[in-house]
């Protein structure tokens, strides 16, 4: 700009003499040129300016793609949550935790506690594989029986079916009453267990072998005080040591002897299960007479100096 303003007061100044000469097509000239010089200058930098700015902003382009990508997963990750809520929102509805007033058992319901299984079978979702098949069974009253079998045989299923953890075909009664008609809580509440903490305590690092021990003592506790007609004993005295044991066996001995009881363990009627079916049900000194039964060949498999004091231990129990 500083010639064209150069020029342009210079020439404004001697305005007299430029007419007096007759020149003014010459400083006419000259002002194109001193503008053509600026006019150019000028497109120069307002081309620079834009090129440099177009790369700057493509620069930047990398950082909006980054935080749109980002922005992309984050949503992705909240729509997994906002389906998973609609997917629990399709659940079926768990049964009434309280039966209806008309259904309602009585207050000392049971009160012997005679079970009957009825064509039974359990999944655990409604498109799974059965995993107990239509099981006939009757547990009479103070009567203890022992569910053995192989894993994956259905021993565990058989105490979730009692307890309605899972999808069930037939029925189950207890004097009379099918459970399936009666609330979960008046169920549960009404049938006393004594799980197998200390190994999954263990899988999930979450206590030490003494505090799944009391926890384990302090189940039998409230079994004991609970004193509900029918106890749920799954292998209470498994990975436990040698004293707790004991107190477990004779607490079990001594306060339950008048209860019936459902064991995943030693007890004087034998269930033996395989892949969820009945087996054998009889007292253990009557299924190991048969030389091609399942449970004695259970039993030959644990040793010769095993099996050979098994059968004898039943052989004692049965003449009693």
């Amino acid at each position: 700009r500083s010639p064209v303003f150069s020029h342009l007061n210079a020439t404004v100044l001697g305005l007299a003499t430029v007419r007096s000469f007759g020149a003014e097509c010459l400083l006419g000239a000259e002002f194109d040129r001193h503008q053509d010089l600026h006019s150019a200058a000028w497109y120069l930098f307002i081309s620079c300016s834009r090129a440099f700015g177009y790369f700057l902003d493509s620069i930047s382009l990398t950082g909006i793609f980054q935080w749109g990508m980002r922005q992309s997963a984050e949503m992705e990750n909240q729509m997994t949550s906002v389906e998973r809520v609609i997917e629990y929102t399709k659940l079926p509805n768990e049964p009434a935790l309280r039966s209806s007033p008309d259904k309602k058992p009585p207050a000392n319901w049971p009160p012997e506690g005679f079970i009957h299984f009825d064509d039974l079978s359990l999944k655990y979702t409604p498109d799974g594989n059965y995993v107990l098949h239509k099981l006939q069974l009757e547990v009479l009253p103070q009567e203890k029986i022992g569910i053995v079998g192989r894993t994956g045989a259905g021993k565990s299923s058989i105490i979730q079916a009692l307890f309605r953890l899972a999808y069930l075909e037939g029925t189950i009664s207890i004097d009379g009453i099918d459970v399936s008609t009666i609330g979960l809580h008046d169920l549960r509440e009404k049938i006393s267990i004594i799980p197998q903490l200390l190994r999954a305590l263990q899988n999930v690092e979450l206590q030490s072998e003494d505090e799944g021990t009391e926890r384990q003592l302090v189940c039998l506790a409230r079994a004991i005080v609970h004193n509900d007609r029918i106890l749920v004993l799954d292998e209470a005295t498994a990975n436990v040591d040698a004293q707790t044991d004991a107190l477990i066996q004779t607490a079990i001995r001594v306060h339950f002897e008048h209860l019936e009881r459902l064991s995943i363990g030693n007890i004087l009627q034998i269930l033996v299960l395989d892949a969820g079916r009945l087996m054998e049900y009889d007292h253990p000194h009557i299924l190991l007479q048969n030389k091609k039964g399942y449970f004695r060949r259970m039993v030959g498999e644990t040793g010769t100096t095993m099996a050979r004091g098994l059968h004898k231990l039943a052989a004692q129990n049965c003449s009693k």
